[in-house]
């Protein structure tokens, strides 16, 4: 069985149940935005202040995060560059 987080081209997480069990994922990383404040060489986002909030919209990270609920995960973390500096990130609260 196959459990599909997002619909967006290049955005999907697919699981398998047979690599792992949902009980297992209990926590999931965003890399909600490239837009960050600083601009360091050694960053592995290759995020800046040119970096953009990318192609999913706020519904499709809603969607993503209650469907990632549904099947077990309890703790969301949000990264990328700055994740403050997403547009939606404080209507998820």
């Amino acid at each position: 069985m196959r459990t599909r987080l997002s619909d967006k081209v290049g955005c999907a997480i697919h699981i398998e149940r047979d690599e792992v069990e949902m009980s297992d994922l209990s926590f999931l990383w965003l890399e909600i935005t490239g837009k960050c404040q600083l601009q360091c060489s050694h960053c592995y986002a290759e995020s800046g202040p040119g970096g953009n909030d990318g192609v999913m919209t706020s519904r499709d990270w809603e969607s993503v995060i209650d469907q990632a609920g549904r099947i077990g995960v309890e703790m969301v973390q949000f990264i990328g560059g700055e994740p403050t500096l997403h547009r939606s990130l404080p209507d998820w609260g």
